[in-house]
């Protein structure tokens, strides 16, 4: 479904370049009219939106034992978001390079893919908050009117889990669950004989994943304020956009920008191009001019959110990659070393 709502956001943006072209290329002459105090807040914005994601990950890596400063992680976000926005296939290269270069740190493997796997499902969810607010902002009127329910759906997993936490220290949850324990052990037992020595069993496994995960603490507040996090990164890069049409004197469409900046969001993750170039700037123009912007004024703004908030930050994100390597095969070479005197 998200991946046919992206591809047929992407071919609205086509249509609309193809019959609008000439408004298209009087509106891009706008980008020469910039008011600057609005570009710097937009750099601010995008600056405060990586940090957020920076330290939404170090809170998760630290609950595991890991203790990487702020500044160590903000770095890292960087590189990853340079390497994701560049190369083809680029989510799957910036998550191997993380996985390794966090793995030079001495985090453990489960922790690196524990905080891959929450950063992520934290980070989708705070998004379809995101999302969910703006349909309700937007109200009866506009193109996704009728995904309020969306709402209703979201406002329900917080209540789940609530409920769920509530249940899990009755005393029938807690005697279903010993049973459960009882039986696995007893199965475990019947097949000693095929237990082959020297390997873990399956529940012995089970156990160590269930105590590799009972170690990683955060607590209620604690996830609460990673989802704070979360939503701070996406409503910081939403600014972005925001200030861009400032910057360029473009009307901002304050009942549906929620929506249109969550939307397009959900279309860059879908992998057509590297970064979504093209797909979001064509899927937030189509998005813009569907509640109201012209496209003159809708086509600049999308250029100049994307300047700041992702071709700006290519480069940088590669420098920083080049001074992380450097720092982590100097470090590499120092471990070395000690061991190559004792030989």
């Amino acid at each position: 479904m998200r991946t046919t709502a992206s591809l047929a956001l992407f071919a609205a943006a086509v249509v609309l370049v193809v019959v609008k072209g000439g408004t298209l290329a009087r509106g891009a002459a706008r980008l020469s009219h910039v008011h600057f105090e609005w570009l710097v807040l937009a750099t601010v914005a995008e600056a405060g939106s990586m940090v957020f994601f920076g330290r939404m990950q170090q809170k998760l890596l630290r609950a595991g034992g890991a203790d990487l400063s702020l500044p160590t992680m903000v770095s890292i976000t960087t590189a990853a978001n340079a390497i994701t926005g560049t190369l083809p296939g680029g989510g799957g290269w910036s998550v191997a390079w993380l996985y390794d270069h966090l793995g030079s740190r001495q985090v453990a493997r489960f922790l690196r893919v524990w905080m891959f796997l929450v950063a992520g499902g934290i980070s989708s969810f705070a998004l379809f908050c995101v999302i969910a607010a703006g349909v309700e902002i937007a109200g009866p009127h506009g193109p996704v009117a009728s995904l309020r329910w969306l709402v209703f759906l979201l406002a329900l997993i917080p209540v789940v889990a609530v409920a769920l936490e509530a249940l899990r220290a009755r005393p029938p949850v807690r005697q279903l669950v010993e049973w459960a324990e009882h039986h696995a052990e007893h199965h475990a037992e019947r097949h000693d004989e095929h237990h082959v020595q020297g390997r873990p069993s399956l529940l012995d496994r089970f156990r160590a994943l269930v105590s590799r995960v009972s170690a990683v603490r955060l607590g209620p507040w604690g996830w609460i304020a990673v989802l704070l996090l979360a939503l701070g990164n996406w409503l910081l890069d939403c600014a972005v956009a925001i200030a861009a049409m400032e910057a360029l004197a473009v009307r901002v469409p304050w009942s549906g920008v929620l929506v249109v900046y969550g939307l397009t969001q959900i279309s860059a993750a879908i992998p057509i191009t590297p970064g979504g170039i093209g797909v979001v700037e064509g899927s937030m123009t189509a998005l813009l001019h569907a509640y109201g912007v012209p496209l003159s004024g809708a086509l600049p703004a999308v250029l100049l959110y994307r300047i700041v908030s992702f071709w700006i930050l290519v480069p940088i994100g590669w420098a920083v990659w080049g001074a992380l390597e450097m720092s982590a095969r100097a470090r590499q070479l120092r471990e070395d070393r000690p061991s190559a005197e004792e030989d």
